[in-house]
């Protein structure tokens, strides 16, 4: 009889358990099933951000509708008759159309004198600064001008550095969420990975717009020493008899100092010689 109470009071208990766990809301139980996906999703969104950001392939851009990025550069061979002259017209023009010169160099060379010069010009004024140093005097050895549309390349870097920036963003406000120290850590190590690429785009687009802005022209001038025939000229007779003694009687002493530097060795020499006549006196004696 004791045995059986405790069997149904068993059954009550369970049955009472039971019944609890089917009377929880459901508002409650999504709110679990919320959180708790919502914190898995973050975690993966903290390991795989930057990977995802790179894996998707950027369409090529539409130019279409853009404002075009040209890129020109040219070269020209110039003879000038006066290269000084030649020179301050040419810094002169590079002034009016508001460019500089980003490098140059002068060569001395036994048959010419010449300056290599880069001219960085305005774009929009590239083709006038051209037109004004033809219509200088100097001749036009060469000329070659070409032009490079990185249209497509600019917006396409553009777009990625956009892209780049809003990721950049998410990992701002996700660190800003992060409680653990290694998902600080992490975030914080890809933050600077992205960052390092904002830096090189925006790098990449600086020079694109300097390039496309400043047109640069390639300038070696140059203008040929006059050669004069000029024949040497030749002593007398007695200058070149005066000269001729002069040099044989300087041989003369340097053969006889060459010979007094050389004391030592007479010495020597002379030493040896007296040994070898005592030694050939004393075995005659010794025959006779």
């Amino acid at each position: 009889m004791y045995r059986t109470i405790i069997f149904y009071h068993l059954i009550i208990l369970v049955l009472g358990c039971g019944q609890s766990t089917e009377n929880v809301p459901e508002a409650e139980q999504g709110d679990v099933y919320y959180f708790a996906d919502e914190a898995a999703s973050e975690t993966r969104v903290v390991a795989n951000q930057s990977a995802s950001a790179e894996a998707v392939p950027v369409p090529p851009p539409e130019t279409e509708g853009f404002e075009k990025k040209i890129i020109r550069n040219g070269n020209l061979t110039i003879e000038s008759k006066d290269l000084k002259s030649s020179r301050t017209r040419l810094d002169t023009l590079v002034v009016f159309y508001s460019g500089y010169i980003s490098s140059e160099s002068f060569n001395d060379q036994e048959d010419q004198l010449s300056y290599n010069l880069t001219c960085r010009i305005p774009a929009e004024k590239f083709d006038l600064f051209i037109s004004g140093v033809e219509s200088g005097p100097d001749k036009i050895v060469s000329k070659s001008v070409n032009a490079n549309d990185v249209t497509e390349q600019y917006y396409d870097v553009k777009i990625r550095l956009e892209n780049e920036r809003q990721v950049e963003k998410r990992y701002l406000e996700l660190l800003g969420q992060a409680r653990t120290v290694k998902d600080i850590l992490d975030i914080e190590e890809k933050l600077g990975k992205v960052r390092q690429e904002i830096e090189s785009k925006e790098g990449r687009l600086r020079y694109l717009d300097d390039r496309v802005s400043y047109s640069t022209l390639n300038i070696w001038i140059y203008q040929k020493k006059d050669r004069k025939y000029e024949p040497a000229d030749r002593d007398g007779f007695g200058q070149r008899l005066k000269k001729s003694l002069h040099k044989g009687w300087q041989g003369f002493v340097d053969f006889i100092l060459f010979f007094l530097n050389l004391w030592p060795l007479w010495i020597v020499g002379l030493l040896v010689w007296r040994i070898v006549v005592y030694i050939s006196r004393r075995s005659r004696r010794k025959k006779k």
